[in-house]
Order: C-alpha cells, then structure tokens, then sequence
C-alpha cells in the first residue's frame, strides 16, 4: 500500500501541527509506503530521503503569499507521484486543491480538514468555492474533532459526510521520566518552580500577547517556546510591561529539549484566540509530559484535546482575568496540579496514542486501496 501525503511543508524541519500530524501518521503506519509532496521553500525541486519506505519530494517555489505557496510544476508532480498510491491531502492549502481539481486524479483521495482559515476571511468569498469542490471530490473527509466537524461553515456548506479521526502523538516521546534530572533541574533553577509554559509559532491567533498581559498579575515565571513573525512585537510587549525577569521567549527548540521544557514546568498554557486553533497537539505532548494544561474555548476542537475539570481548564478565548484566575489556581494547589497532570497522561495514552491514531486511520486507508487503479496487464 502507498500513501502520497500533499502539503506545503513537511517536517522536520517545520514546526507545525499539520506537518508533525503527517510525521505521526508515518510512524503509527510503518507497514505503509508514505510519500510526501509538499514545496521546497527554495526555487530548485529536490527529493529527500527518508527512513523506512518512502520519499519526500519539496517541490520548488518561487515565494509565498498569505502563507500560500506559489509553485507552477506542483500540478505536474502531482500527476507524476499520484497514479498507484492514495491521495492523502491536508487542507487548508490552496495549492494542493487547486492541483487537485486541475490534474483530474484517478486516484482515490482521502481529504483531512484540519482547520478554517480565519485571519484571510476576506478572501472566503473566492477561497470558499475551491475548498467545497475540493471536499466533495474526494472519496472520504476527515477532521480531528468532533467540534470542527459540526462548527465548520465549509464543512457544513460542502454537505459531504465527515469521519472524525482524532490526532494521535508518540507518549513515549515526552515521558518525563526518561530524561535526565540534571536538565531538568537546570531548567527549574534558570525560570523558577512552580513555573509556566507555553508552545507553539509566534503567530497572530496563538494569543501569546494575552498570556504575557496575564504574566503581569502571576506570582510566577513564563517560559514561551516557539518561533515566528510576531517575535519582535511580543518582544517589545514584555519590556513596555517590565517583564524581562519573567516573560522568557527561548524560541525554536529540538524535541529532546522540548522534552525537558515540559517535564520542568509546572502548568501548560494554550491561549488561542479564534477558530485557526483547530485542535491544538501541543496541549496533547503537554498532558503526555504529565502537565495540568489550561486552554480556551474557541470553538474548534480544544476543548476535545483535554478533559475539562479533570485534567485541565477551560477558559473563553481573549478572557486575560480568566486566564489569570485559572493559572493562578493551578499554581496554588500543586496537589491538584498532580492530580489533573496524572489523568491527562493517562487519557492521552488510552486515546490519542500513536496506535489509536492507527487503528482509525487503517480502516480508512484499506477501503481506498481497493479503488486504486490497478495497471493493465
């Protein structure tokens, strides 16, 4: 069997849900061929090699507008890779709709609908038509959450069934207990204990801004891991609020470091704004860490990546004394802290493991194998 996965950008080296959703998808099926087709962020196309079965090939581009990639030869690999395997296409991406419906595929194509796009909302007006054609094409849809299934617009205007298969990740990953205490301890005197985290690309719908703000009525450091446009701005909030002791943006780390990131803090924080947050996997590597996690209710599927009350809190979106009240009380009450981190690892193992995520995206993936034309003997 072979997958080709089509995307923008593949990780490593990119730090996003959807790509590390791919990556897992790739080691929870290792029986299975999955290639990748995604763009280069350079002009050149050039294939990349990777462990076990499989390629990926990072189409090349000549810039990007609204995140979009603007690559002319990306229908044309498409056609080249497509025949033989399932199309496995994850959206948003404009480019790989639109290769979709221009190369006319024979192969049978399972559609996952990660997230509504929001901050380019103006533009749904000539984007919406390309996504509808783009879901009733292919032979199944999926989504994460049971939230967006039935919140989405688009879902609901396509008028399509959707399958909800929810993001799985490898626990074992971010066990705290396999790493060093040395590190650990490290991080703890560099930041404080109790102290809190949060992770993800420094972008506009993440609310990281919100955070900071709260970080100003918090007895407690603030560590911020992640990279991206808004460095700069968040940078220039910490200092106008005199909270260079406290507010800590380390930037981009490796996983192993991530790791340690997590097992040295104390409360998890996911302060997304709006409907762009679709899920949030990051709360999902938190709770494997053992981390209590707070997260607000945008409408997506946040509130399914946890359970409220038991092994997190719930807070309204761009609520900053919500956000302040909930961190305050996690950082108060260690033993609930304990508690609330020890059931989110254990949920996350029994539902959202690298072998559940398998277990429902196979059965998918063996009926779409049987519409895959065979050559002609």
């Amino acid at each position: 069997m072979r997958v080709l996965h089509v995307y923008k950008d593949v990780y490593p080296p990119v730090v996003g849900g959807i790509e590390r959703h791919i990556d897992a998808i790739r080691r929870a099926l290792p029986e299975i061929r999955h290639d990748v087709l995604v763009c280069g962020r350079r002009l050149r196309t050039f294939e990349r090699a990777v462990p076990g079965p499989g390629r990926e090939v990072l189409v090349g581009e000549v810039g990007r507008v609204l995140s979009t990639p603007l690559a002319p030869t990306f229908p044309a690999w498409l056609t080249r890779l497509a025949p033989g395997a399932i199309v496995h296409l994850h959206m948003p991406q404009p480019l790989a709709e639109l290769s979709v419906l221009l190369t006319r595929l024979r192969s049978p194509i399972a559609a996952t609908y990660h997230a509504d796009i929001h901050r380019q909302r103006l533009l749904l007006g000539l984007y919406g038509p390309l996504v509808r054609r783009t879901l009733r094409r292919a032979d199944v849809v999926i989504a994460a959450s049971q939230g967006l299934s039935t919140n989405s617009a688009l879902l609901r205007e396509a008028e399509i069934p959707v399958r909800v298969v929810p993001y799985g990740i490898d626990v074992s990953r971010w066990d705290p207990q396999g790493l060093a205490d040395g590190e650990v301890r490290q991080l703890q005197n560099t930041f404080g204990h109790p102290h809190v985290i949060a992770v993800g690309r420094l972008v506009h719908y993440k609310g990281v801004d919100r955070l900071i703000e709260a970080t100003s009525r918090i007895d407690a450091s603030v560590v911020i891991v992640g990279e991206g446009p808004l460095r700069g701005p968040l940078e220039r909030q910490v200092r106008s609020l005199h909270l260079q002791d406290r507010v800590h943006l380390v930037g981009e780390v490796s996983d192993e470091r991530l790791a340690a990131h997590l097992a040295a803090a104390s409360v998890f924080v996911l302060a997304s704004t709006n409907r762009a947050e679709a899920f949030g996997i990051s709360l999902l590597e938190a709770q494997a860490a053992g981390l209590p996690v707070i997260a607000t209710d945008v409408g997506t599927g946040t509130k399914e990546a946890f359970i409220p009350g038991e092994s997190g809190i719930l807070v309204p979106p761009k609520d900053v004394g919500a956000l302040e009240t909930a961190i305050t009380r996690l950082l108060d009450q260690p033993a609930l802290r304990e508690a609330m981190g020890e059931a989110g690892r254990a949920w996350v193992k029994r539902c959202h493991s690298l072998e559940s995520l398998a277990s429902a995206l196979r059965p998918i993936y063996v009926d779409l194998w049987r519409k895959v034309p065979r050559p002609s003997s």
